[in-house]
């Protein structure tokens, strides 16, 4: 009898370590818990396309067909990258929505914004809205497209689903930057890129900015493309936030202190 409550109490306590160190995203407070990001995608007039026309003539899809395509591809691709220790709540455009998100892209708004605070806000570069179209005067890799939302709307979101985190991806960019063809004849120069914008659960800004990724796959299928190629940028993504995930190293450090008795 002993020797069963011995191991019991073993498993129990295993069992409790283990659960230390479940925490996808982290701000600040520790490696305790498994931490949920709810994952709100761009809408359908925030992606700039320059392969949309192609994708249109060669795979007999209409506008909304190409643009449903790589929604789909987007929100999946969301899902299957997100790191082991991070759960990604991603409400596709086919899904239900909560009232807040409703509410979140009625009230929406957008600012090209650059990426390092120090850029120069008056440069022209970048994209931009006009007439609630989605246009750029010169791609550049220095400004992103931030959402203007009031902090109410984001904590009421976060709120509805539990989420410790916001993470709203405002704008997907498949975009011809151009030196590739002229340096390496036959390479491709387009890029999908990815604008975001991630917010603690109570509405605050943490971090914004864009990733981006060549793309290799030689389609115009856009279901193809997403399946292809999109999971390296939202992987490229979740990196970027990694000041906010448990790093590997750290955990192994925080397992090694706890076995050691230190």
């Amino acid at each position: 009898m002993k020797v069963i409550l011995v191991l019991l109490g073993l498993l129990c306590a295993c069992s409790v370590r283990s659960q230390d160190f479940t925490t996808g995203f982290t701000s600040g407070f520790g490696v305790q818990q498994r931490a949920k990001v709810a994952v709100v995608p761009f809408e359908p007039r925030m992606i700039l396309n320059d392969l949309h026309r192609d994708m249109c003539e060669k795979s007999a899809l209409n506008t909304q067909q190409v643009r449903q395509a790589l929604a789909g591809g987007f929100c999946y691709a969301m899902r299957e990258s997100a790191p082991e220790l991070t759960e990604a709540d991603v409400f596709g455009w086919d899904d239900p929505w909560p009232e807040a998100l409703e509410r979140l892209y009625k009230e929406i708004g957008y600012r090209n914004t650059p990426v390092h605070p120090s850029d120069n806000p008056t440069d022209p570069a970048g994209a931009y809205l006009e007439e609630g179209e989605l246009r750029y005067r010169l791609d550049t890799l220095t400004r992103f497209m931030q959402p203007i939302i009031d902090t109410s709307l984001v904590r009421s979101l976060a709120d509805d689903i539990g989420a410790e985190f916001v993470l709203m991806i405002s704008e997907l960019d498949i975009v011809n930057l151009g030196e590739l063809v002229r340096v390496q004849p036959g390479k491709t120069a387009f890029y999908v890129r990815l604008h975001y914008t991630l917010f603690g659960a109570d509405g605050s800004y943490l971090k914004g900015g864009l990733v981006s990724e060549q793309l290799e796959t030689a389609t115009y299928n856009p279901h193809d493309l997403t399946r292809n190629e999109f999971q390296q940028v939202t992987a490229l993504l979740y990196h970027a936030l990694e000041q906010h995930l448990p790093q590997p190293a750290a955990l192994e450090d925080q397992e090694g202190d706890s076995t050691s008795g230190k």
